[in-house]
């Protein structure tokens, strides 16, 4: 059976101070993988993100796949980028691992905490694809998935989707979108210290 994103009747009626809470409660694992993943200045940092980046999305897009539009939802939907990341991985000769960490969102809650998670890495997304065009990764040889995130609505559409709608469990939320960036952060664990093909000494 397919499971239903939330429809306006279970999101959250405030939804700026639910973003404020999420930022807040998720800022410390933001952070941590923010500095795992560093400042992209050679190409065997862009590789070990790919790597770590890739698992978490490909894992966490699985457990959504099923997912139908909420009503009222105006034009978002959940971006996906596992079929893009698997053809960056193929171009950069990465092999594909399952995190350790696991997490499988299933009520409409902890589906918006994963989804905030999801969809915010789009800003990080822009950030990043300057650099590593700069580093000589394009959309046909290994970064493909970022110029799809820089140019998805996601983000602003997830947005505009909680400002509109009314009540939904907070702490829920708050605990989905901290498990979604565990799952993130042992992905970029793994990514980081396992030996990656075609990197230099």
């Amino acid at each position: 059976m397919d499971t239903v994103l939330p429809s306006a009747s279970d999101l959250t009626r405030n939804a700026g101070a639910v973003r404020h809470h999420l930022k807040t409660a998720t800022q410390a694992r933001h952070m941590q993988l923010d500095a795992m993943v560093g400042s992209m200045q050679d190409a065997d940092q862009y590789r070990r993100y790919v790597s770590g980046i890739g698992a978490f999305r490909i894992y966490m897009e699985a457990r959504l796949d099923r997912l139908l539009p909420p009503e009222h939802a105006g034009q978002w939907q959940p971006t996906r980028l596992a079929m893009s990341l698997r053809a960056d991985m193929l171009a950069l000769g990465l092999a594909p691992f399952t995190p350790a960490v696991a997490f499988t969102p299933v009520t409409p809650a902890q589906v918006l905490g994963a989804c905030y998670v999801l969809e915010g890495s789009s800003l990080g997304a822009r950030v990043l694809l300057p650099r590593v065009t700069a580093l000589g990764f394009g959309p046909a040889t290994g970064a493909g998935h970022l110029h799809q995130q820089a140019r998805a609505t996601g983000w602003r559409d997830f947005l505009t989707c909680l400002d509109s709608a009314p009540a939904c469990d907070r702490d829920a939320m708050v605990a989905a979108a901290c498990a979604t960036f565990d799952v993130a952060i042992s992905a970029m664990r793994h990514a980081c210290t396992a030996p990656q093909p075609g990197a230099t000494a």
